[in-house]
């Protein structure tokens, strides 16, 4: 009998010495991913250090995920400008040799602390100097010579001088070189060739284009565009899409791969071809992008996108390849961040680059001197941009001047104003604050705010308060179509959710529709939709028991929206439109009596459509269609508002008129939210974000100046 006893308490014990041992091992990684994402996600770099510390501290011998922590300390430290990085990446590399991986990233963000300690002997101040154009185009990439700029415009290309006759820093007149083609740009993504007599531009044929885009290269004084033969030139971001011409115009370089469903990716290569017609060449592996010849034509600079084995994003590097093929040279080494956009001096001897570091914005240029072989001649150096920067730079001039688009400050705030038009009242400080909708009862108003979150403020104005979202996983307010909206009965917030989470070790992300209690806690998820289609712009029905939303399809690998309904709890999905409703990626509406629902075409129109489907019917034109405009009807249903060329509109279906509700607002309108009463409407004032033309000059020591111009 007592043996026995003793048998069982032995059991007992082994179970809970086990069951304890595998609570410490779980409870050492719980902790450690509370910290990266406190680090990656909440971005409060100070507050993962203290985790990681703890973590450090706590679990000893859990040497993995010491060296770990120590390796994301540094990198928290390494964004505060901290020099206690290198105390933390030398404990890491001197303390866990056999964490190989670990180690291997400590020393090189080690050796590159150190070369940017070094300062240059003769520190420069470079002068940033705008160039005024009457018409502010938003891109631009300067002719060889650097006296011209090619711009995109309304499906055309143009070129004008960059000093006119009245200033140096004032355009001159500019030249419509093309008829409507379909030219597109939203990047720098075009070129001009190295004799300056050609432009190659990318085209596309509708608003909603397919990634497989046709190319033109158009002669830069006049003529008649000519068409490359590509077999496809599809590609997933913008600035994929960005094409290089060799010095002769003879040759085009270009980017393919994208695979559709596959978005979050790095499928493309680079090819060459001739432009007269001929066989295409691949040049590089998978994961590259943004070709550039050199001045001479013999190499070829490039993107190269990789993934951290550790963090999981992909960041990339400044790479050299002869134009011919052959062996690559890395010209940088960065382990995070992305580098873009690169461009050659006029001798070919450096390369400058845009640099996006991790959870920041890009306002770095850097400049990287190689050899005649595309090798590293010195380490590069980094300029600080007085702002943000999205765009390939747009040039280097042979008097070295660096041509660059720099972004206006940006910014939203919510406003309320009378239906019939007035002075706006402001009630969100200045920010980042959109999607504007009201309580039922018209005493707050909730909206977008920073960073994804949910908020709400009192209808006249006062402190913003935020609705915590309780989940396991990172779930936000995604953009465009985040929604926002509150049911009828005052008690449920519906939104278009984008969730962060991991899959195979593999950072991804999703965008769904969910509801949470208007007090907030946990979100439940009502759609599961692919990953590369996404859910978007939800609204209930007026009886609060129904949900319209948004869904892309992939047809012919083009993407086509439909608007599907949804019951409150997530059953009876049901699709009410087909491909002939040209339905727009853009807000929703029901009408007040629930029968129908309002939407934007890709035709420019507004339309209803019966909210069990059928056929839709015209309620009015509009000058153009984008994401971020909106519509709304009254509460009674007589009056529909909506956001056009960066202003709010009223149209009567009884008398077919529409008109402008004035604001005394010096900036765009583009959400809005009418009042329960029917008296206010809420709206988002967005100002800013325009790319304008810059030239950067005096940024280089004066004895490589004097290299580069003999």
């Amino acid at each position: 009998m007592k043996a026995k006893r003793f048998y069982s308490i032995a059991i007992f014990l082994m179970i809970t010495l086990v069951f304890t041992g595998f609570q410490n091992q779980q409870d050492h990684k719980v902790l450690f991913e509370k910290a990266k994402y406190t680090m990656e996600t909440k971005a409060n770099l100070k507050e993962a250090i203290n985790l990681f510390e703890s973590l450090i501290k706590t679990y000893p011998n859990e040497k993995e995920y010491v060296a770990k922590s120590l390796l994301y300390q540094g990198m928290c430290y390494e964004k505060l400008g901290n020099q206690e990085a290198v105390k933390k990446y030398q404990t890491l590399v001197n303390n866990f040799p056999g964490q190989k991986n670990e180690v291997t990233l400590a020393k090189e963000r080690l050796s590159r602390l150190v070369i940017a300690e070094k300062e240059l002997e003769t520190p420069l101040e470079p002068k940033f100097t705008k160039i005024k154009m009457p018409t502010n185009p938003g891109n631009g990439v300067l002719s060889p010579d650097g006296k011209r700029l090619a711009f995109i415009y309304d499906g055309c290309v143009w070129t004008i001088p960059v000093s006119g006759g009245i200033d140096q820093n004032i355009a001159g007149e500019p030249k419509r070189i093309t008829d409507n083609i379909g030219a597109w740009d939203m990047s720098n993504s075009f070129c001009w060739s190295g004799n300056g007599k050609w432009i190659a531009v990318n085209a596309k044929t509708n608003e909603h284009k397919s990634p497989d885009m046709p190319i033109y290269v158009v002669p830069s004084e006049d003529g008649k565009p000519q068409k490359v033969q590509v077999t496809s030139h599809m590609c997933g971001w913008p600035s994929e899409y960005r094409l290089s011409l060799s010095p002769d115009g003879k040759t085009l370089a270009y980017t393919t791969g994208y695979k559709p469903g596959d978005w979050q990716k790095k499928f493309t290569h680079i090819y060459t071809v001739p432009v007269n017609g001929g066989e295409e060449k691949v040049l590089t592996e998978e994961g590259t992008q943004e070709p550039a010849f050199s001045p001479d034509g013999s190499m070829i600079a490039y993107v190269k996108c990789l993934k951290d084995n550790i963090v999981n994003y992909y960041y990339s590097n400044i790479w050299v390849i002869p134009s011919n093929g052959g062996t690559a040279v890395k010209v940088t080494n960065f382990q995070s961040g992305q580098a873009f956009g690169p461009v050659w001096s006029a001798d070919g001897k450096m390369i400058a680059f845009l640099r996006r570091p991790e959870w920041q914005n890009p306002k770095e240029v850097w400049i990287a001197p190689i050899t005649d072989k595309g090798n590293p001649s010195a380490p590069a150096q980094k300029i600080d941009l007085p702002l943000e920067s999205f765009h390939a730079l747009a040039g280097w001039t042979p008097d070295n001047k660096i041509g660059i688009q720099l972004m206006n400050p940006e910014y939203e705030i919510i406003y309320t104003v009378p239906v019939s038009g007035g002075i706006a009242t402001q009630i969100t400080p200045q920010g980042w604050k959109s999607y504007p909708k009201w309580s039922p009862d018209g005493k707050k108003i909730f909206f977008r705010g920073d960073r994804g979150k949910i908020a709400y403020v009192p209808a006249d104005g006062g402190t913003i308060d935020s609705i915590p979202i309780r989940s396991e996983f990172d779930i936000f307010g995604a953009l465009p179509g985040s929604g926002n909206e509150i049911s009828p009965d005052g008690k449920t917030i519906v939104f278009s959710g984008g969730k962060i989470f991991y899959e195979n070790s593999e950072r991804k992300w999703d965008v769904n529709i969910y509801t949470i209690p208007v007090e907030g806690g946990n979100p439940t998820q009502l759609t599961q939709v692919a990953v590369e289609l996404q859910d978007r712009f939800p609204c209930w029905s007026p009886d609060g028991n129904t949900i319209a939303f948004i869904r892309p399809e992939i047809i012919d690998k083009e993407f086509f929206m439909h608007i599907y309904t949804i019951s409150k709890g997530g059953e009876n999905l049901k699709k009410i439109t087909d491909k002939s409703d040209e339905v727009s990626w853009a807000p929703i509406d029901w009408s007040p009596d629930g029968k129908y629902i309002t939407f934007f075409t890709k035709n420019n129109t507004i339309q209803s459509i019966p909210a069990e489907g059928g056929e839709s019917v015209l309620i009015t034109r509009v000058d153009s269609v984008n994401s971020q405009f909106d519509l709304s009807w009254s509460p009674v249903g007589k009056e529909l508002a909506y956001t056009d060329q960066g202003k709010i509109w009223v149209y009567s279906p009884e008398s077919g008129k529409t008109r402008e509700v004035k604001t005394g607002v010096d900036a765009r309108a583009t959400k809005i939210g009418w009042s329960p009463d029917g008296e206010k409407i809420a709206f988002t004032a967005f100002s800013g974000g325009n790319a304008e033309f810059w030239q950067m000059e005096n940024f280089l020591p004066k004895e490589e100046t004097a290299i580069s111009q003999d």
